[in-house]
């Protein structure tokens, strides 16, 4: 008997132009182990953690192998980008959090968002 299968739903998403293939997290169990333990993400990758509500965030880098930039959104536009995320800060696990409330979060490979020109204002389709 197989308990706690999880189906993993990945769609298609645009930001400035730019084409990701995204994983959307949207329960509690994905959204805990997010990108943990994972060894790499694929080119043009994303994890999109989905909320029903808007609300501050916050993310940590707990199993994490490799750096990330965190894209905040709120009402399908991006409100703040964090880049280039350590996996540690002073010997401790980096947690980021955003500055306003969010109602998704995408995680892309580090250097993802300065390549393709994302700034505050684009819209995510």
């Amino acid at each position: 008997m197989i308990t706690g299968c999880v189906k993993t739903e990945f769609i298609n998403l645009k930001i400035n132009n730019h084409q990701l293939k995204v994983e959307v997290v949207n329960d509690l169990i994905a959204m805990a182990q997010g990108l943990s333990d994972r060894e790499s993400l694929g080119e043009n990758h994303g994890m999109l953690f989905v909320y029903e509500d808007a609300a501050v965030r916050s993310f940590w880098m707990k199993n994490m192998k490799f750096p990330l930039d965190i894209i905040w959104i709120r009402d399908n536009q991006v409100i703040e980008i964090s880049t280039n995320i350590p996996l540690l800060t002073n010997g401790q696990i980096t947690q980021v959090t955003s500055k306003e409330a969010v109602d998704k979060v995408l995680e892309v490979n580090v250097g993802w968002a300065e390549n393709h020109n994302i700034k505050i204002g684009d819209v995510v389709e």
